[in-house]
């Protein structure tokens, strides 16, 4: 009786873990890849803050738009001149020299002579508006040449759009990465619990087996506690194996803005066993967010120099306006409605225009020695990427084996101890063997996946249509 109540004292923890843990919290999160994916997407502000620069860049592309557009402005004016506006004129000239032919028939007669020189000399002043005037009108000017900048502006609209969707699409690629990374690893701490469980339950089965053959004598006691020793360790490692996984979960669950559940994972892990030739993967570089960037990036200080260019060349413009109300402002003196064209040109402004188009000559071939350098670092991390899958899938299948052998290890000493032809040791050490065997045979499968969807993600791919 002492006996029994001294093993359900010592074991009454593991059983407790072991028993509790064969349940499924009520809290459990079942979630799928994809699922994950779309809630980080959604919860991620990185993602938010580039979807908003794509909707900034459509309203710049629709306001560079707008130059092709007339511009209709209405005007207003209310004027309180200080000075009279008038017009003042001598008789001579208002009579455009047509007193000239009195002075034959008045040269004889002194007196009339000086009076008319007086008339011709006396001014006459006519005032053309008051000193308080207002109007109101609608100007129109329509741009119909400007040298290609509307042109070049358009099309950098355009560019800056493309250039926001590229820049999207590298943020939700890189949250796309830290999810699966986040996601594979609460799958690889799960199974690894699973494995420090099977290793702690065959621990125990170990514990009973060697009390039964101490009370039969067949074993000593140092046998016994060398049992219990081992099923100590494994339920060390067991708890090692929980604090690992609530760690895991609770790093994805802030990646998902969600509250500290038990996350379940339905995407297993996987392994192929053939992998594309490099030369594919290479090959797709162009795909990858950062190519595309740089390559918009370059067209897009080409449209810029062209825009410069443009500076060169004059502006034309129809123009016209109508005066829909005016006070004080004689119909006569100012067109109610008038139409035209206007032009205007620069012709020199201190070598601005140059040195403006110099630099952005340097821009341009900044944006292509910036294309080059990124697909020469992404060519690096392709190889190294696909060396790791290379090592990996090498590794997988050594590991496999390694798995076979401890498990036929494991059986063989588990049989030959019931026979009392192996030690209570040897037992423990195969199932060490047996349980670091299986555990790196996730790490090799958790290392393989994360360098897959790493390498899917340079090349351009969806890791999810090529994982689930």
């Amino acid at each position: 009786m002492r006996k029994r109540r001294v093993f359900l004292t010592t074991f009454l923890p593991y059983l407790f873990i072991y028993s509790g843990l064969a349940e499924e919290p009520c809290d459990t999160l079942r979630l799928s890849l994809s699922d994950a994916l779309v809630w980080a997407e959604e919860e991620n502000s990185g993602v938010r803050m580039a979807a908003e620069g794509v909707r900034m860049a459509r309203q710049e592309k629709l306001r560079l738009g707008s130059a092709w557009w007339p511009t209709i402005t209405l005007t207003g004016e209310a004027i309180h001149t200080t000075t009279p506006i008038e017009l003042t004129r001598t008789v001579d000239n208002l009579t455009d020299g047509a007193l000239d032919a009195l002075d034959a028939i008045v040269a004889a007669n002194p007196p009339l002579e000086g009076i008319l020189q007086s008339v011709k000399e006396a001014e006459i002043g006519v005032e053309l508006a008051p000193r308080n005037t207002a109007s109101v009108g609608v100007a129109f000017a329509w741009p119909v040449f400007s040298g290609g900048k509307r042109v070049a502006a358009t099309r950098a609209g355009a560019l800056g759009v493309e250039l926001a969707g590229t820049t999207y699409d590298g943020v939700r690629q890189r949250v796309w990465s830290a999810t699966i990374e986040a996601y594979f690893g609460v799958q690889v701490a799960q199974l690894s619990v699973d494995v420090c469980e099977q290793a702690l339950a065959s621990s125990l089965t170990l514990v009973r087996q060697a009390r039964s053959l101490e009370r039969e004598g067949m074993i000593n006691k140092a046998e016994r506690l060398a049992a219990e020793v081992g099923a100590s360790t494994m339920a060390a490692e067991l708890a090692g194996a929980h604090t690992r996984l609530a760690v895991a979960e609770a790093g994805l669950s802030a990646l998902l803005g969600l509250d500290s559940l038990h996350i379940l994972p339905t995407t297993p892990l996987i392994a192929l066993e053939y992998i594309p030739p490099q030369a594919d993967f290479i090959a797709l570089i162009d795909n990858n967010s950062t190519i595309r960037s740089a390559r918009v990036e370059q067209q897009l200080a080409e449209e810029k120099l062209r825009l410069e260019q443009g500076r060169y060349s004059p502006d034309i413009a129809l123009v016209g306006g109508h005066r829909l109300w005016s006070e004080g402002i004689d119909r006569g003196l100012l067109p109610r409605t008038f139409v035209g064209v206007a032009a205007s040109w620069t012709l020199f402004d201190g070598a601005n225009r140059e040195y403006s188009v110099a630099k952005s000559r340097s821009l341009v071939r900044l944006a292509g020695l910036a294309e080059q350098q990124r697909r020469q670092e992404l060519e690096v991390q392709v190889r190294q990427l696909y060396g790791t899958l290379q090592q990996s899938l090498t590794q997988l299948s050594t590991m496999n084996s390694t798995v076979d052998l401890a498990q036929e290890l494991a059986r063989m000493r588990h049989r030959a101890f019931t026979e009392g032809m192996s030690t209570s040791s040897e037992v423990v050490q195969s199932e060490v063997a047996l349980a670091e065997a299986r555990l790196g045979r996730i790490a090799v499968l958790y290392q393989w996946n994360i360098a897959w969807a790493e390498l899917l993600a340079l090349c351009g791919k969806s890791p999810v249509e090529q994982i689930e």
